[in-house]
């Protein structure tokens, strides 16, 4: 039985980590100085969007799942359980506030309760934020993947670690702010796992190369059973989340699964 009962996948999209630490953010810095975090993790390659999401929650990397793109091949087969399908399973209720469709299918159908999609939300973290603070206050998810976009729009529009896009971070954090004071009004903060992280960096105006300042992310987990402030010192790949939520919140890990549990963040080993 894991320690938390309810987890949350916060998605920064495009957010470097050097970004994270020229902005402005209370509400990140407050989750990893009180748990466990690393400045170097790795997206998967190809490092646009669709790939290393559907890594993040299948919990293998691109050339298992076969997402090698920005475009789902057609009548694509799902290779192995998501973390959706780990909870449904167990009865749990899950949702999703994201602005892409293409992230739609990355659960199996039938695997999320509740889903928004708003196309408003690729360029306003905040009103994703109200809507997922929303949610939490009304239905309380078990699992919840929020996606926040704006970092990305703004470093397509005016440059990598451009002012326009370290203001964007700290837009950020005013929505996992929101998301994380709806937790508390419900009374649930305490028992949820929470996963900051990006699904890849960029440099200029893109992104896609096999470079550092497109592959290095920020990856930060906070909750009950993780070590406060604990700098992770083995690798971690983007893919390693599913796996180390599932085990966070006592679900089991798939057979066909090769993304780690990354144990050093857990106050038990």
């Amino acid at each position: 039985m894991g320690l938390a009962k309810k987890g949350i996948v916060i998605v920064i999209d495009g957010c470097r980590p050097d970004g994270l630490a020229e902005a402005d953010t209370p509400h990140i810095d407050a989750l990893w100085q009180n748990g466990a975090y690393t400045w170097q993790a790795q997206s998967v390659s190809p490092c646009v969007s669709l790939p290393p999401h559907c890594s993040l929650f299948w919990g293998v990397k691109p050339e298992t799942h076969g997402i090698t793109s920005n475009s789902w091949p057609e009548n694509y087969a799902y290779k192995v359980p998501t973390i959706f399908d780990l909870c449904k399973e167990k009865g749990l209720r899950t949702a999703m506030v994201f602005g892409w469709q293409p992230f739609e299918p990355i659960p199996r159908p039938g695997t999320v309760d509740i889903s928004d999609l708003d196309p408003h939300y690729l360029s306003d973290d905040v009103a994703a934020g109200t809507s997922a603070a929303r949610i939490v206050r009304q239905a309380n998810p078990d699992f919840f993947f929020v996606h926040l976009n704006q970092v990305d729009a703004d470093g397509h529009a005016h440059d990598w670690m451009s002012d326009e896009y370290v203001a964007a971070i700290e837009t950020a954090d005013i929505a996992v702010g929101m998301v994380i004071e709806a937790l508390r009004e419900v009374g649930v903060f305490g028992e949820t796992v929470i996963v900051v992280l990006a699904d890849h960096g960029g440099h200029e105006q893109s992104h896609g190369e096999d470079i550092p300042e497109d592959m290095t992310i920020p990856w930060v987990i906070s909750g009950p059973g993780i070590q406060a402030g604990r700098q992770v010192s083995r690798e971690v790949t983007i893919h390693d989340t599913a796996p180390t939520v599932a085990h966070a919140m006592g679900l089991p890990i798939p057979p066909g699964w090769t993304g780690s549990i990354i144990e050093e963040a857990f106050t038990e080993r």
